[in-house]
């Protein structure tokens, strides 16, 4: 018999699967909207691993919803191979359309908490899924059982300074509409008429000079604010999640923050243009002194009581063989 746990976390689950059903995410025309330059961070760790497209390279993206993401990628690194997954029978269904006759990249329709574990890869990416899960420890550790002895794990995730005001609009939405918090039509109402809305560009530019369609602005506005199931995290969070995981290292080495996006680099000798530069931010020389002198693990919290992110990436492994690209070397935090 299943325990009265098993039951709950199954139903939140269930609700998951129906909201991203009814609001294919990112967007909701898979062939004419196509990019959301998610091969960004993969063009960073391609220069600096010298790793000649990722040939060979097997990526998992875990939730991967419409596939612009993953096909971003795919497209860019054609002698990678890129797996797919999400539970959203709708959302891979047009992954499939907008991947046309893409040789290296494949997309499967399952609950990756329940897909069994038959191959390992290199990368494992999860970009704004696990604050979405019933349980954020298990999915980590599932992604973990993904991954190769030298893998990666890259998570994108909210932050919880940033994102207050807008999960305390989705508490009121809740409280307001109570069981009718998951009826479609009785929430966009309230939605539209609350007149909730997000930027497109609140996490960074993530959709390039794509203008949003209707159909796609409310999608955003409904994931933002009637999504039924939300964790945020701060660094602190961030790093007892990924070593309850038991992952050996993590780094937080990208944020999102005031419509901007922004590398992370602690070696406050040499900061790059397309890094956060808390000389400049902080403001005093004094403060900035002070700064320089902490720890990594307290130079992130100063950058998080600053800036307050609305979100951040980390990247997680085990067992690695070999160093780690810059990117993540230079705030990495060993568990081990």
């Amino acid at each position: 018999m299943t325990c009265c746990h098993e039951r709950k976390e199954l139903h939140k689950n269930y609700m998951m699967k129906e909201f991203y059903n009814n609001f294919t995410y990112p967007f909701s025309d898979a062939i004419e909207n196509s990019e959301v330059n998610g091969e960004t961070i993969f063009l960073f760790l391609d220069a600096e691993m010298n790793n000649d497209g990722f040939a060979g390279k097997k990526i998992l993206d875990v939730g991967c919803g419409t596939g612009n993401r993953s096909i971003d990628i795919a497209r860019k690194f054609p002698l990678a191979n890129i797996v797919g997954i999400d539970f959203s029978e709708k959302s891979i269904e047009l992954a499939n359309i907008q991947k046309g006759s893409m040789s290296n990249i494949e997309f499967i329709c399952s609950d990756f908490l329940t897909y069994p574990v038959e191959e390992q890869y290199d990368f494992v990416i999860s970009m704004g899924v696990v604050h979405h899960l019933p349980d954020p420890l298990y999915g980590v550790q599932k992604m973990r059982s993904f991954l190769k002895d030298d893998g990666v794990c890259i998570l994108w995730l909210y932050h919880t300074y940033g994102e207050y005001d807008r999960l305390l609009k989705r508490q009121l939405l809740s409280t307001l509409l109570g069981e009718k918090f998951q009826d479609k039509l009785a929430s966009v109402a309230l939605l539209k008429e609350m007149d909730f809305h997000i930027s497109s560009n609140r996490y960074g530019n993530g959709y390039g000079n794509y203008e949003l369609s209707d159909e796609d602005a409310l999608t955003r506005d409904a994931d933002a604010f009637l999504n039924p199931l939300v964790t945020s995290f701060d660094f602190v969070a961030a790093f007892r999640l990924m070593q309850e995981a038991r992952m050996d290292w993590c780094s937080i080495f990208q944020i999102c923050y005031e419509e901007k996006g922004s590398f992370i680099n602690l070696d406050t000798d040499n900061i790059l243009p397309w890094e956060i530069d808390m000389d400049m931010l902080l403001k005093s020389p004094r403060a900035f002194s002070y700064y320089k002198d902490l720890d990594n693990r307290s130079k992130l919290h100063a950058i998080e009581a600053l800036v307050k992110p609305t979100g951040f990436t980390v990247a997680a492994g085990k067992n690695r063989n070999g160093e780690l690209p810059l990117l993540f070397e230079q705030n990495k935090i060993d568990f081990i």
